[in-house]
């Protein structure tokens, strides 16, 4: 939450959306993990691990649109699930 509120404070003093977007993104992702979480715990564990991929993998491109150079995080992530799931 601090990291959240810290990348916010310095978006607004950079008049820049770049921070928040990531900040914003960054705490989806905590919750929608939160919620995946319980699901897997809850015995609900097909449902769990597709909320926490697909969450995951849609958040991590929404902060690769705010920053581009994330952009390569989320490759280097897809790419690294289909060889996982290839071989």
């Amino acid at each position: 939450m601090a990291w959240t509120v810290i990348n916010c404070g310095g978006a607004r003093w950079l008049h820049n959306a770049r921070p928040a977007g990531v900040a914003a993104a960054g705490l989806a992702m905590a919750g929608t993990f939160t919620w995946a979480l319980r699901q897997i715990s809850g015995g609900r564990t097909p449902s769990g691990v597709a909320t926490y991929t697909i969450s995951g993998l849609l958040l991590l491109l929404t902060m690769g649109l705010f920053v581009p150079e994330l952009s390569l995080m989320f490759t280097l992530a897809t790419v690294d699930v289909t060889k996982a799931t290839s071989t």
